[in-house]
């Protein structure tokens, strides 16, 4: 079955929203189609849970995981993967912004950090 991109509706657009109309599903284990949300968290995010855009992106093409292992491993559907990974893509400017913001704070919070070195001793 192919999915087509849907029109992104005024709310959508101000949630930060990309979905796509799936239609109908004949396996037993699909599910509501989420969209790929920022409300309730720092950065995108698959609607419905914690894992963000980035995090997905990361598995699937820096680390070479095939989206059904992400999805089967973090109980999402195969279409969440790659909404996550479309946005990814489609933000770049965002999701460069997000890394920035997310070293920063690392950076600022290594002092908070306690060093394995000095547990050791």
């Amino acid at each position: 079955m192919t999915s087509t991109p849907t029109n992104l509706t005024a709310d959508s657009q101000r949630a930060g929203r990309l979905s796509y109309d799936v239609g109908e599903r004949s396996d037993s284990t699909s599910r509501q189609r989420a969209g790929i949300v920022r409300e309730g968290h720092d950065e995108p995010h698959v609607e419905g849970n914690r894992i963000t855009v980035q995090w997905i992106q990361r598995r699937v093409e820096e680390r070479g995981l095939e989206p059904q292992t992400v999805a089967g491993r973090h109980d999402l559907d195969v279409a969440d993967v790659y909404r996550a990974l479309t946005y990814y893509h489609d933000h770049s400017a965002e999701m460069q912004a997000v890394e920035q913001r997310r070293e920063r704070l690392i950076e600022e919070n290594q002092h908070l950090t306690t060093d394995i070195e000095t547990v050791r001793e």
